[in-house]
């Protein structure tokens, strides 16, 4: 199974209402662009009384009977942006509800089929996975996809609608300007993947350090009572110190990678802001500019760059997803046990061990050493001993 086919085998009967939240976060970007656009109209068509100009003025025009009934009516402007304000938190509301319930459910589907096959993987497997490792993947991994879907994906959805709908109103205000608008895109997304595989790499170190670290903490709890008993306390805190110690510091070469990508991606959207606003005062002042266009146009020049710049974080936390479902393929991979076939048969006489041998396959040191013993049907017995002593093996 590769990561592609495991999150479609999830998102089977989520197909449609994901779909739904992705239009409607579509739809409130589009009408989150109107309010800029809505004002520029205001202060440079209708407050001067100057006939409409630009496709979007013309239409706003039209419809509200024309500039001098919308200077004589202002209020109805008014009215519409707070109609469209409606609109977007009503979208918001939709999206958010719907977006969640895909995330959960995705989730619980995820959990519920990871532990049904846990339990049929033979106990070879067990013998050797670590049980804190299998917890951290069976929550922590999972966790990670349950936030993809439930933020991240219409994050990314928006950020990219957002670049796109206001690259196209600037290239309809000023075609010049929107060409050096545009210069700092490619570096920008090339800069955010360049960061979002070494964000993938690093996050693999700290995935597993807290699996190490989750593991540590199980085994020391569930055995407390040797613990306490061969008086290791002092043991087991130095060992819970190194292995916290080292999650620590991975975890802080992730956080400081995040943080050197965030400075100086903001650095290169502030030079861009800086650009336009130069040589947009210039068009200004040559008249080819208006000074509503010019507002409007530096504040789209945010509204694309600002986006595309966290799309670079967006990408790491999807690396951080194709990095738990990873983990969690290895699980869903490994071949289960055949419980459904073979001979199913009521055993009866003794139980015997004639010059047994036995060792764990990652020790030379033989555990039972020419064991002999025979017991009886029907018989109990009590197999006492030092630690260490092949107990827990015999029995097992």
């Amino acid at each position: 199974m590769t990561k592609g086919s495991f999150i479609g085998k999830y998102l089977k009967g989520q197909r449609v209402r994901l779909l739904l939240v992705i239009t409607a976060t579509l739809v409130y970007v589009l009408l989150d662009k109107l309010y800029s656009l809505i004002f520029s109209f205001v202060i440079d068509d209708v407050i001067p009384g100057k006939e409409a100009s630009g496709t979007f003025n013309v239409l706003i025009s039209n419809i509200f009977g024309g500039v001098e009934y919308i200077r004589s009516y202002l209020w109805l402007m008014a009215l519409l942006i707070v109609v469209i304000y409606l609109s977007t938190s009503m979208l918001m509301r939709y999206r958010v509800y719907n977006q969640s319930k895909v995330a959960e459910s995705i989730s619980r589907n995820i959990r519920n089929d990871i532990y049904e096959h846990l339990q049929l993987l033979p106990y070879s497997y067990h013998v050797h996975a670590k049980t804190g490792d299998l917890i951290q993947r069976c929550t922590s991994d999972i966790d990670l996809v349950r936030r993809f879907f439930n933020g991240q994906i219409n994050e990314l959805i928006s950020a990219l609608a957002t670049a796109i709908f206001s690259l196209i109103i600037m290239y309809r205000i000023n075609r010049k300007l929107s060409l050096f608008a545009f210069v700092s895109v490619p570096l920008i997304l090339l800069y955010s993947l360049y960061f979002s595989f070494r964000f993938q790499r690093k996050f693999k170190l700290a995935d597993e350090a807290e699996a190490e670290l989750t593991a540590d903490i199980q085994e020391s709890l569930s055995g407390i009572r040797v613990v306490k008993a061969f008086n290791r306390e002092a043991f087991e805190i130095d060992k819970f110190k190194k292995y916290n110690r080292k999650f620590r510091d991975v975890t802080q070469d992730v956080l400081n990678e995040l943080a050197f990508f965030e400075a100086t991606s903001y650095a290169i959207v502030l030079f861009q802001c800086m650009i336009i606003i130069i040589f947009g005062i210039i068009e200004a002042r040559n008249g080819l500019l208006s000074t509503g266009n010019f507002f409007l146009f530096v504040s789209y020049q945010r509204n694309m760059l600002y986006p595309i710049r966290n799309v670079g974080r967006i990408l790491a936390e999807l690396g951080k997803m194709g990095v738990g479902i990873g983990r969690l393929l290895e699980i869903r991979n490994e071949t289960p046990e055949d419980l459904d076939s073979g001979i199913d048969t009521k055993i009866n006489g003794d139980i015997e061990f004639h010059n047994v041998y036995f060792h764990y396959d990652d020790d030379n040191f033989d555990v039972l050493k020419d064991l002999n013993l025979k017991i009886k049907q029907g018989q109990t017995i009590s197999i006492i001993g030092p630690t260490g002593s092949g107990k827990s093996s015999l029995v097992h």
